[in-house]
């Protein structure tokens, strides 16, 4: 049930930074053109541009996957410290005790 959770979150966290990047790179961004250009003079031919496109996408998609695993670990590790936390509301038990006694 872990692995399915971290999946679901994954998933939802993923999505956000794309589109969050998406709103980033723009024809308007001087950083995304260049990138681009750079893209495209390293693909000669006559699909070079829409290779460059492809490959930008890509680095995107990438680079929203590795912060969606940033936000997993943060979130896993608050949820760690949580519980590390519940250690002291622990009752101490007797290991002297014998058994049936209370």
């Amino acid at each position: 049930m872990g692995l399915a959770v971290i999946n679901t979150i994954l998933n939802w966290r993923t999505d956000l930074h794309i589109a969050r990047l998406h709103e980033v790179v723009t024809w308007g961004n001087v950083t995304a053109v260049e990138t681009l250009n750079n893209l495209a003079q390293k693909f000669q031919g006559v699909d070079a541009q829409l290779k460059a496109i492809k490959q930008l996408t890509q680095m995107v998609h990438r680079q929203a996957v590795v912060m969606s695993f940033g936000d997993v670990f943060v979130l896993m590790t608050v949820g760690a410290l949580c519980l590390a936390c519940l250690v002291l509301f622990l009752n101490k038990v007797d290991i002297m005790q014998q058994p049936g006694r209370r």
